[in-house]
């Protein structure tokens, strides 16, 4: 459900805010100009700190996966399990959901914006695809719990699918944090398309906005 939610955020943001050239200009001046008086830079390392965070329990929960799946220790196969549904619960499901919310806000409130820019485009098309990753890791993970109960129960597939699906959530993060530092791509269609419009005095305060 927290991974639902989480997903779901972006798109609402984008939509409840309106698409019309006119309310996005007028969105974006208000909301930069409200984020430099509380501080752009409080929500920018909120959401570097978030994102560390999220990093530090997926690989944590990784950990845990494969020591679930290679032990022959039936109560370090069951401790590992436990261990990783409550990371799951109490570490990563509010990770997500902070990261989304922190992004979304650091976005708007910046030039870069939600699509303007490859690299944030690809950030948001990451940042959704993690929850509904999430959503058939969190069943094996119960799934492996309630087995670990059982002495004579084996972890068979599940436990080699949630390796995987471990080991593909932290190279996507980890792809997120490289298009953060590197900021590939340029600018898309829609980005081009805005700076086209966009009067020179419009840009030389944009530029002076990502330097701040």
């Amino acid at each position: 459900m927290g991974y639902a939610v989480a997903a779901a955020l972006p798109f609402v943001s984008w939509f409840g805010l309106g698409r019309a050239a006119s309310a996005a200009r007028a969105r974006h001046a208000l909301i930069v100009s409200r984020l430099r008086r509380v501080s752009r830079k409080v929500w920018l390392t909120l959401h570097i700190g978030i994102g560390v965070g999220w990093l530090g329990a997926s690989l944590a929960m990784l950990a845990l996966s494969i020591v679930g799946a290679t032990t022959g220790s039936h109560e370090m196969r069951h401790g590992a399990y436990a261990l990783m549904d409550t990371f799951n619960n109490a570490l990563a499901i509010p990770s997500a959901l902070m990261a989304i919310v922190t992004g979304v806000v650091v976005s708007l409130g910046t030039p870069w914006g939600l699509v303007k820019h490859h690299w944030v485009l690809a950030k948001l098309i990451i940042a959704l695809s993690l929850p509904v990753l999430a959503t058939f890791g969190g069943p094996w993970i119960d799934e492996l719990v309630v087995r670990g109960g059982d002495y004579a129960a084996e972890p068979g597939g599940a436990a080699i699918l949630l390796v995987g699906a471990m080991a593909l959530f932290l190279a996507l993060l980890w792809t997120a944090t490289i298009l953060s530092v590197f900021r590939p791509g340029g600018r898309t269609r829609w980005g081009r398309r805005e700076g086209g419009q966009r009067h020179p005095s419009q840009t030389a305060v944009a530029a002076s906005l990502v330097r701040a």
